[in-house]
């Protein structure tokens, strides 16, 4: 179980969910064609969150007057302007985003919102918010290529070390199941630049194995 002793493992503190991820990679592991049935004999049971998900964003409406805006640029309804992005961190960063309703937009792939992103790491490449924006739409479109360019650009451009830990560990995380090493192409980016390189070891021993991590 990869994440342990170190900061990365913030994210991850819960003894019980430690405990249960290490099971689960057992069962795995150990009987790869029943896996499902050994799941159901250690207390779980199978949801299909897709039809309420389907269903919650079917029904989602805006809330206020930005994310109406929002709605009326990503419909075509209202042309681009400098704000937009403003207003879109600031209802993703919010204490209760609605999230059913920018969620059918990634999964739609819509370019209007695609081009936000763009537009917005274009004077902010770093920005933490428009980067992970990119990660979750490539998880419903298939972006790899411009997720690599912009994620090894935010790591290029970030000077404080432990953001650009916190990007590395998320680059990673993003681009892992396409079976892209992300860490070792930074390495090679970076083989120069001796904090940044410590920094990526430091980032391998927290990702350990990552066919033996499993995110709760």
């Amino acid at each position: 179980m990869a994440g342990k002793n170190n900061n990365w493992k913030k994210d991850h503190n819960d003894i019980k969910n430690e405990l249960l991820a290490d099971k689960v990679s057992d069962v795995f592991k150990k009987n790869p064609t029943d896996w499902r049935k050994n799941l159901e004999t250690m207390g779980f049971t199978w949801v299909d969150d897709g039809q309420e998900e389907h269903e919650e964003e079917n029904h989602a409406v805006a809330k206020n007057t930005n994310q109406e805006y929002l709605v009326a640029y990503f419909e075509g309804q209202v042309d681009y302007n400098s704000s937009l992005i403003d207003i879109f961190i600031e209802e993703t960063e919010t204490d209760n985003p609605n999230y059913p309703l920018f969620r059918r937009y990634f999964k739609s792939g819509n370019s209007r919102l695609f081009q936000l992103f763009i537009t917005g790491l274009a004077d902010a490449p770093t920005n933490q918010t428009l980067l992970s924006g990119v990660g979750y739409f490539h998880e419903n479109n298939q972006i790899l290529s411009k997720l690599i360019t912009i994620y090894s650009n935010a790591c290029k451009k970030e000077q404080d070390i432990e953001k650009f830990k916190q990007l590395c560990i998320d680059f990673s995380i993003y681009t892992q199941p396409d079976g892209y090493d992300a860490i070792a192409g930074l390495k090679l980016l970076f083989q120069a630049d001796e904090q940044k390189l410590r920094m990526l070891e430091e980032v391998t021993e927290i990702m350990g194995n990552p066919g033996e991590v499993v995110d709760f």
